[in-house]
């Protein structure tokens, strides 16, 4: 083997070590865009962030008023990009966030939330800066690493 060979191997091993190793840091989010609901019109997500483990913040709309994302006996969790659990609106009670996902790759949202009181919330019209770009600097540098193949030069 020789010592170009050993020198790219061993370096791709040591970046492929360090990025196994580091504790994953929490990622919060802007949010933006309306869910559309048939009885109410439209919900402002503006004001809501999404995290690793929750959505937090409050989502508006003219007709019904706020809806928080979270609190002492209520809250929506992320688990990798799909949403559960319920928020909650002084006037209408309970939403349920089963059955809306985020995609990893755009971050927009899918799905429906759901209502007893005023029924299916559509999501599409919903996107966040969370999803993909939580691992893209160790993914980048690992491509990096991969396409340097003829002179082995790294790219940090």
């Amino acid at each position: 083997m020789s010592k170009k060979t050993k020198n790219f191997l061993i370096s791709f091993l040591l970046i492929i070590f360090v990025f196994s190793v580091l504790p994953k840091q929490a990622h919060a989010a802007n949010t933006f865009g309306n869910a559309v609901s048939e009885a109410v019109g439209l919900i402002n997500f503006d004001e809501v962030t999404v995290s690793d483990t929750a959505l937090t913040g409050t989502a508006s709309s003219e007709a019904i008023g706020d809806i928080s994302m979270n609190g002492d006996s209520y809250g929506v969790t992320n688990t990798s990009g799909i949403l559960g659990g319920e928020a909650w609106s002084d006037a209408i009670g309970g939403i349920r966030f089963t059955g809306v996902f985020i995609n990893g790759d755009t971050g927009v949202f899918s799905g429906n939330a759901l209502s007893d009181a005023i029924g299916e919330i559509d999501m599409s019209g919903v996107t966040t800066t969370w999803g993909a770009n939580l691992f893209a600097p160790s993914s980048y540098l690992l491509a990096k690493a991969l396409d340097a193949r003829e002179g082995y030069s790294f790219y940090f």
